[in-house]
């Protein structure tokens, strides 16, 4: 399943697994739809020195302005990657280098996502992308959007029949 939240913390997050040999942290991979100016996935990666975040957008400005944004607060390179990325595309896209060892379609731990419903006829592909970018299993979802825009509704109508999603809306 996976869940809508805006609550769930990144670092409450990072599971630890335990083998008899050995203990390992997992690196939760945080990718951010449309990202615009990028500030969520640019939190994301302030957020925790373990946490690869990937901010990808359709639009080659967005990605400039975002990675723009991040080198004047300060944010390493290595902390954040900016990948082209339009809906339609296969996930996960040719030009990202991070790749998560336990998941070979490189699924995030987290989708985030503001402001990317504009309209009633982008809301199924919104959601098809979410399925196709989120892991299934402990993905989280965080969606950040406006009430009042044309389609967030239908989106939250939408989420709350599919069975594949728990909408838990804070």
């Amino acid at each position: 399943n996976y869940n809508l939240t805006t609550k769930k913390t990144l670092s409450s997050s990072s599971s630890s697994t335990t083998s008899t040999s050995t203990s390992t942290t997992k690196t939760p991979l945080v990718v951010e739809l449309g990202c615009g100016l990028g500030l969520p996935s640019l939190v994301a990666a302030l957020s925790s020195s373990r946490v690869h975040a990937m901010a990808t957008d359709g639009s080659p400005m967005s990605l400039a302005l975002a990675r723009e944004t991040a080198r004047r607060n300060g944010i390493d390179a290595t902390r954040i990657r900016f990948v082209p990325f339009d809906w339609d595309e296969a996930w996960p896209p040719s030009s990202s280098s991070w790749r998560k060892e336990d998941d070979e379609q490189n699924r995030a731990d987290y989708c985030l996502a503001s402001d990317t419903i504009y309209s009633r006829s982008c809301v199924e592909d919104f959601i098809d992308v979410i399925k196709r970018v989120t892991a299934p299993a402990g993905g989280v979802v965080a969606v950040a959007t406006r009430d009042g825009r044309r389609g967030v509704d239908l989106f939250w109508e939408m989420v709350r029949c599919d069975e594949d999603f728990e909408d838990v809306r804070e």
